[in-house]
């Protein structure tokens, strides 16, 4: 199966024409968001260096709080 993993109506899409059922739909999509934390932590200064100055701090403390917090904290 290929599916654009970055797009999560697309799976949900693929799951409600019973393509898979419930359990593999969840592993897919739990998958891909611990692949994608890891790529944001991985390009942890590519990220917090695209932020414009004016929102640097708030940018980086929902970084922080995404990825310490929310994200990595959960799987």
């Amino acid at each position: 199966m290929d599916f654009d993993f970055e797009n999560p109506r697309i799976l949900l899409r693929a799951h409600e024409q019973g393509r898979f059922d419930t359990r593999e739909a969840l592993a897919i999509l739990s998958t891909s968001i611990f692949i994608q934390s890891q790529i944001a932590i991985e390009e942890k200064e590519s990220i917090l260096g695209s932020i414009p100055e004016d929102f640097k701090e708030r940018g980086s403390l929902l970084y922080t709080t995404l990825i310490d917090g929310k994200i990595i904290g959960c799987l």
